[in-house]
């Protein structure tokens, strides 16, 4: 009897049950760990140039208003009244539904202030994302000592750009739901999940649409004729864009303009007398990059003058940023450090802002599209892993003062977008 207990409570189910839970409690612990550690830093440092660092703009009334500047601004009116629009002009109708409805219905449930729902469903979003993420890291690299995945996690948290993450903004749930992408690829998750989670990134920026080709590339890896691919792809890709398609209905019943919100980013065009033609051949010269540092062009800061010389704000910069998530993806495709499904969705969440974009708004915002481009951070933890441990603190402390600087210039009201 002693003997057949000891054979049953060493089941291989009952191993796997324990490992599977101790692997989620390492997630969770380092995952939570290291989002509260870096939060205090860098919400820190945002509340310190609320105070104290002379404000540019109105002033905000207090640190949790001051970490909705900008964009928070246009969420905030979504939660309060609504969407509107305006035909040819900034509206609302340009920031995606998921967010500011998430935000609306938690402060409908909690009673919160619009700017404190704002900031707390950006910051359970943003742990849920590090959770998650450390669960892809840990899995994707088992070959490598387990410290790597909290370095990789660490040089993700620090990446100067990220500060945005930690503000009332999309960007942590859009940073969750890539990450729940690639786990449930790697994990081989059911496809109707992995459908439901490209579905719900289409509903929060439209830059989502770069995860649907995983969605078809795992489709296709997972069946075993063409009849069953084609009849699975005619489910999971309406189910893939789920979000993006009810928004679009919506605005069509609400305006009669099912793409308002791609008319209202002409608001920001620095090109809006451009035709196609000139904005595709621009493209091909590369005119948004060389008219980042031309002397009076839109968006260009004299460095030598400007407080923006310290904003990723600057077209210049944000321009840098873009290059430099481009290098990364080089990088890791030609040292094979990015699998396919990485490759895909970091080529996608560069290429299409470029494209749609990048003529238009001359790489306004670009270092926040880069930073989202999740795979990036793979090649560049591996990268700064083969460092000595010296140089590896060296780079995360100028990583960490340099984020919690751009936190305090965006709380004070410096243009960092």
């Amino acid at each position: 009897q002693q003997r057949s207990n000891r054979m049953t409570a060493n089941s291989p189910g009952e191993q796997s049950t324990s490992v599977s839970a101790s692997c989620f409690r390492d997630d969770l612990r380092v995952g939570l760990g290291i989002w509260f550690i870096t939060n205090v830093i860098i919400l820190g440092g945002g509340a310190f140039g609320w105070k104290f660092v002379t404000p540019r703009g109105e002033f905000a009334d207090s640190p949790i208003a001051a970490f909705a500047k900008w964009d928070g601004g246009w969420y905030r009116s979504i939660v309060e009244s609504g969407y509107d629009y305006s035909p040819g002009k900034t509206s609302n109708v340009a920031f995606f539904p998921a967010y500011p409805l998430a935000a609306r219905a938690f402060s409908r449930v909690t009673g919160c202030s619009t700017f404190l729902s704002l900031f707390l469903v950006a910051q359970i979003f943003l742990a849920a994302g590090f959770v998650i993420f450390h669960a892809y890291l840990r899995r994707r690299f088992s070959n490598l000592d387990p410290a790597f995945a909290v370095m990789a996690l660490l040089v993700f948290a620090l990446f100067p750009p990220t500060f945005f993450f930690r503000m009332s903004y999309s960007e942590g749930l859009f940073f969750l739901l890539v990450a729940a992408t690639l786990l449930a690829v790697e994990t081989r998750s059911p496809l109707l999940l992995l459908a439901f989670a490209v579905g719900l990134a289409t509903a929060t920026r439209p830059v989502g649409v770069a995860l649907l080709p995983v969605v078809i590339r795992e489709t296709w890896r997972r069946s075993a004729t063409w009849p069953i691919f084609i009849g699975r792809c005619l489910v999971l890709l309406p189910l893939s864009l789920w979000g993006l398609t009810a928004y679009i209905a919506y605005l069509s019943n609400a305006f009669d303009a099912p793409l308002a919100f791609v008319d209202a980013q002409e608001g920001w065009n620095s090109h809006p007398e451009a035709t196609r033609t000139q904005k595709w051949l621009g493209l091909l010269k590369l005119v948004p990059f060389r008219e980042c540092y031309t002397p009076g062009a839109s968006h260009w800061f004299p460095t030598d003058i400007a407080p923006e010389i310290f904003s990723i704000g600057a077209s210049g910069i944000n321009a840098l940023v873009f290059i430099f998530g481009l290098i990364l993806i080089a990088i890791g495709a030609r040292r094979r450090w990015l699998n396919w499904t990485e490759f895909i969705i970091a080529a996608g969440l560069l290429g299409i802002p470029y494209v749609t974009r990048g003529y238009e708004s001359q790489f306004l915002s670009f270092a926040r599209f880069t930073a989202v481009a999740l795979p990036i951070y793979l090649p560049l933890a591996l990268l700064v892993w083969r460092l000595p441990r010296l140089a590896q603190l060296g780079y995360l402390l100028v990583c960490a003062w340099t984020i919690i600087l751009l936190t305090a210039l965006f709380t004070a009201g410096y243009h960092l977008v």
